[in-house]
């Protein structure tokens, strides 16, 4: 037995099921025999149902609810919605229930029913007995909270539309400052630089310097001035034309105001040279 077990764990042709298993018992029979007959012939317990057949139950009742999000939380939809409305209706408010052979729909409009609502009337929508004015009848189902929130965006900003600065000045400031934002672009159509520093124009941002024409990299040193505190903004802007990518380097004095000269810069090419975000 011990050498049909090692040969069968040096078969490299036989079933991996039971080289495997024929490596257990060599090592097994190598260590000792009657340890090996400890290990196989010990007790085993006794299997009277397979997970499969556990598992039957659950798939009936995401197979009953498939087109939702049981099947993507792999669970019967009571495992995570709650019993009880996300909403509590004040005494003296009644919202009337449609019914409905859709359970979706009847849970949507229950939901409906248990919305807080101020005031002494309620007036509802006759084709589905929502109170009016309610934007919101289900609640965070999903638990997502503070994730539903909108970004908020960086507030405008006012750019002189005639700022003036030396090259001496803008080289002394560029090198000085540090490097403190980003951007990167793509491109639905590469601008000439004549276009591109006539889009920055429209916007407040004035052209200090840029590469030669007809290179496949374009290279431009723009700058604009904050009306009402005076900082000046500086923007290196670099056109790789094979790639359609534009890349940009902010640099300012004061970092609090550079994310939305930033976003402002972004908004004078999206619908022109970059394509619209929705």
């Amino acid at each position: 037995l011990f050498s049909d077990a090692r040969a069968l764990s040096l078969d490299e042709d036989v079933d991996m099921d039971v080289h495997d298993r024929a490596l257990l018992y060599y090592r097994l029979l190598k260590c000792s025999a009657a340890e090996a007959k400890r290990v196989v012939g010990g007790p085993k317990p006794s299997i009277n149902l397979f997970s499969e057949d556990r598992l039957i139950d659950s798939k009936d009742k995401l197979l009953s609810e498939f087109n939702t999000l049981a099947i993507i939380y792999n669970q019967p939809s009571a495992n995570f919605i709650s019993a009880e409305p996300p909403y509590t209706l004040e005494s003296g408010s009644e919202a009337q229930i449609v019914a409905s052979e859709d359970p979706f729909e009847r849970a949507l409009v229950e939901n409906a029913a248990s919305v807080s609502v101020t005031g002494s009337s309620v007036d509802e929508d006759s084709r589905t007995g929502i109170p009016v004015g309610v934007t919101s009848v289900v609640g965070d189902l999903l638990a997502l909270g503070d994730l539903l929130a909108p970004e908020e965006a960086p507030p405008l900003i006012d750019l002189n539309a005639s700022s003036k600065i030396s090259p001496a000045d803008f080289e002394r400031l560029w090198l000085s400052l540090p490097r403190s934002e980003s951007l990167e672009l793509e491109l639905s159509v590469v601008p000439s630089p004549e276009e591109l520093e006539q889009t920055m124009l429209e916007y407040h941002i004035v052209t200090m310097a840029s590469s030669p024409p007809d290179q496949p990299i374009m290279k431009f040193f723009f700058y604009s001035q904050q009306v009402e505190t005076g900082t000046f903004f500086f923007v290196e802007a670099t056109v790789s034309v094979g790639k359609s990518i534009l890349t940009a380097v902010f640099k300012c004095e004061d970092a609090a105001a550079l994310g939305s000269f930033k976003e402002h810069f972004r908004k004078s090419l999206v619908g022109k040279w970059v394509p619209l975000e929705f």
